[in-house]
């Protein structure tokens, strides 16, 4: 009994449980200064009081015994009279609102760390060490060396890939664009400073072509419609002569 006893204290880190009761003691502390010296005095600021937990309702008789005064809340309670303290019971639920918003906090930090380390390791499935990973990306795994991406085929399992398999499905892949701007923008700018005049000109004038196409069929139907409304006033003077 007395070895199970032992065992029983001894599962617990002693040193981890003094840390964390030494830190949750001068947080405690931490949040109480928050909550009396500067969330409560601006409450009771706005309240016009400069003790929000001062505030309370006197529900029972003084005893004549008592010569303090009625708006001393501690002196009332010690003298045994019957009050509402709903100030003292106000600051005790920020009080608590304070700490578990603040608990909550850390809490969903550590989470979000934990998620990214875990996603972090699960996202490498392969390394073999000379830049060559292979990863699970977004729409499924690939095969990266840091400058060239290669997708895996379907009849192939990525974590029985060998490094020459890597090395040539990244030998046929096709570079990637370089990137720049926003939301590929940039990719596409730098794809037509890459031509050359040669091709440029070409294109260039395939566009005059089309744009002086444009301007003489305009024209035309101008022309053809100024036609008819000529030809229609003459008509119209005509038959009023007649």
């Amino acid at each position: 009994m007395l070895r199970e006893f032992r065992d029983f204290i001894a599962r617990g880190n002693v040193l981890d449980l003094a840390v964390a009761v030494i830190i949750g003691a001068a947080f405690a502390t931490i949040t109480t200064s928050l909550t009396e010296d500067i969330i409560m005095t601006v409450v009771s600021w706005m309240f016009g009081g400069l003790d929000f937990s001062s505030k309370f309702v006197i529900l029972g008789a003084v005893p004549d015994s008592y010569h303090g005064s009625l708006t001393d809340y501690a002196a009332l309670k010690a003298a045994g009279v019957a009050m509402l303290g709903w100030g003292q019971f106000l600051t005790v639920v920020i009080n608590f609102i304070i700490l578990a918003f603040v608990i909550f906090m850390i809490v969903r930090s550590a989470n979000r760390m934990k998620k990214k380390a875990e996603a972090a390791a699960n996202r490498i499935i392969k390394d073999f060490g000379n830049g060559v990973q292979v990863l699970n990306g977004r729409y499924g795994p690939y095969i990266t060396d840091g400058e060239k991406n290669a997708r895996i085929p379907k009849d192939k399992e990525p974590k029985e890939l060998t490094a020459e398999e890597c090395a040539a499905l990244l030998a046929a892949a096709p570079n990637r664009p370089k990137r720049g701007g926003r939301f590929g923008k940039g990719a596409a700018k730098n794809a037509k400073a890459e031509k050359p005049a040669a091709e440029k000109a070409p294109a260039k004038k395939a566009v005059a072509k089309k744009a002086t196409k444009k301007t003489t069929k305009k024209t035309a139907a101008r022309k053809k419609t100024a036609a008819r409304k000529t030809a229609a006033r003459k008509t119209a003077s005509m038959s009023d002569a007649s």
